[in-house]
């Protein structure tokens, strides 16, 4: 009878370890795939920042650009 209510105990223990175990394993994997997705979030956001930055450069650029290059000395204008 004392074997077999340890047994019972036991099996207890090893499910409700288990469950805590399975939980707890659920827990880091739902942490890990919402750190993935917001990380992945993050970096479409700075992409989005660098190619209007670059948009702003080139735009800066070509508005800087003289529209009629100046004379030069020594060069006769038909």
């Amino acid at each position: 009878m004392f074997f077999t209510m340890k047994a019972s105990v036991m099996d207890k223990t090893l499910i409700r370890n288990y469950a805590l175990f399975v939980i707890i394993l659920f827990l880091c994997v739902g942490s890990l795939g919402y750190a993935l997705v917001s990380g992945e979030r993050k970096i479409d956001n700075t992409d989005d920042w660098v190619l209007h930055s670059q948009e702003v450069i080139i735009e800066s650029e070509e508005l800087s650009k003289p529209t009629v290059s100046p004379p030069q000395i020594g060069v006769s204008v038909p």
